[in-house]
């Protein structure tokens, strides 16, 4: 069987060559998924992601995996491997993050291609507050590691059923708006340690950085995770030298 390669695509609202322009002006990889007797799909891809993928020389031979549901871009997240941080590691992102060990109510070194020290703080309003230190946080990628994902539940409805914030600075990204591969870390220990019931739930993140984006996130009945979601164009336009 051919290999199955997933990689953490955006949905894009239009087309066009100034769509195109404006997209990897963003910083992302403009693409066209066709095929299946169905109208063809804009998305967009994180392009070291891409990178490393191209590089496999079984990449061209893979499958990837895609699920297109209306206007939401739904893609299977790898099978997550686990590893338990250790007390130093849990001790300095603790610091990085400006809240004790004691506070962290579980976490786990996530690894779906990216690698995402993924925790659990009390609550979503908990992880809205956080006001991290970028230095301390970047200083964790020479281990291994994207960055550091924190989500936390809430209790009430607040728009989503939990907050997530993706930090990572060692790789330019001082916080991410909306991560995919850091949601598919968070659904990836959700779903290992059953905090929520039910075979979906709605993530928020972006709002601390003047977004507001939710990440739709489904279990399916195999193990599968799918993780996805509405993308919308806030601005488009031509920048003339």
């Amino acid at each position: 069987m051919p290999e199955i390669t997933t990689l953490s695509a955006e949905p894009r609202a239009r087309a066009g060559k100034g769509a195109t322009r404006a997209t990897r002006r963003a910083g992302r990889v403009p693409g066209i998924i066709y095929g299946d007797n169905k109208e063809p799909v804009l998305i967009s891809l994180e392009p070291r992601e891409l990178s490393r993928a191209l590089a496999s020389r079984s990449f061209l031979a893979s499958l990837v995996d895609v699920k297109v549901d209306g206007e939401r871009l739904l893609l299977a997240l790898p099978e997550p491997q686990f590893r338990e941080p250790t007390p130093s590691q849990l001790a300095a992102v603790a610091d990085g993050l400006g809240v004790t060990p004691a506070d962290i109510r579980r976490a786990a070194i996530i690894d779906v291609g990216p690698v995402w020290f993924t925790l659990e703080l009390a609550s979503g309003d908990t992880v809205t507050a956080l006001a991290p230190d970028m230095s301390e946080l970047a200083s964790l990628s020479p281990i291994g590691m994207t960055g550091v994902t924190v989500f936390g539940l809430y209790v009430q409805d607040a728009g989503g059923d939990l907050e997530v914030r993706s930090f990572a600075p060692g790789g330019g990204t001082p916080e991410d708006p909306v991560c995919g591969s850091g949601n598919g870390c968070v659904a990836a220990l959700v779903r290992s340690e059953r905090l929520i019931s039910g075979h979906s739930y709605v993530a928020s993140q972006g709002s601390c950085v003047g977004r507001d984006g939710r990440v739709e996130i489904r279990f399916e009945d195999d193990g599968t995770i799918w993780l996805g979601g509405h993308a919308v164009t806030c601005i488009e336009g031509i920048l003339r030298a």
